[in-house]
């Protein structure tokens, strides 16, 4: 079993760029590491242009989708149709990933509502990670059950380069987002296992799970800064 980060490796064929090689994200990637990013450009040198690792598992014979440190999940469960209220009778809740609490010089501070925060709305027996301490998400109870709502929109959590900011400005559409699935505490990002964790969790408790998806904004998207040609896979291998 091995982890590999990879890039693509293709011709730049931008009429205002050079033609050099340059690396950049397999554009259907289900997942992406934003702590390892491609090389800068000798003959363009700026932070812009460098993007980040996708992420593959190598195992019995068979590329397998997997968080940075390996971890492989399942898909989610369905949620009970006994448990799934009827369609004209959906509560939904819109919750952003970008969240604010007062510091302690009482000014608002923007922070990421990781998909472990999110689990401890749902879920009595989950401790809170980023805004832990935040009385909704203390043990003990379910803040979005006592609402009670029955559908929970989570917008957005597609993988972004923005530190959340609107959070529409989606980099990597296939991949959940770095930040929300890298909470305080974790060693490495776990993106892909804390979301189907926290599907999990919503379908247990009788919560459909909607996903907010803005297809016209985009930043640092891998599929459309130029037009490129001759991929060539290329990369570091990660143990």
């Amino acid at each position: 079993m091995q982890v590999y980060h990879y890039w693509f490796e293709v011709s730049d064929s931008s009429p205002k760029r050079d033609g050099s090689r340059i690396a950049f994200t397999d554009p259907t990637a289900f997942t992406v590491d934003w702590r390892l990013l491609a090389p800068l450009r000798p003959t363009l040198p700026i932070s812009d242009d460098q993007d980040p690792a996708a992420v593959i598992k190598y195992q019995n014979g068979q590329l397998v989708p997997c968080d940075p440190g390996g971890e492989t999940v399942e898909p989610a469960l369905a949620i009970a149709q006994a448990k799934a209220a009827a369609n004209n009778r959906i509560v939904i809740y819109e919750l952003p990933t970008s969240w604010a609490r007062t510091n302690i010089h009482h000014d608002p501070e923007i922070g990421v509502g990781s998909f472990r925060d999110v689990m401890a709305l749902v879920d009595e027996t989950t401790d809170a990670a980023n805004f832990a301490g935040i009385p909704a998400l203390q043990q003990g109870q379910s803040h979005l059950l006592a609402l009670g709502i029955n559908a929970l929109e989570l917008l957005p959590l597609a993988d972004g380069f923005v530190d959340r900011e609107w959070g529409y400005a989606t980099s990597n559409y296939f991949a959940p987002d770095h930040d929300l699935g890298f909470p305080k505490g974790n060693s490495s990002p776990t993106p892909n296992t804390d979301l189907v964790n926290l599907v999990n969790l919503c379908h247990d408790r009788g919560i459909r799970f909607i996903i907010d998806v803005v297809m016209a904004f985009g930043a640092r998207r891998c599929w459309g800064k130029t037009v490129r040609k001759n991929p060539v896979l290329s990369g570091q291998y990660v143990s």
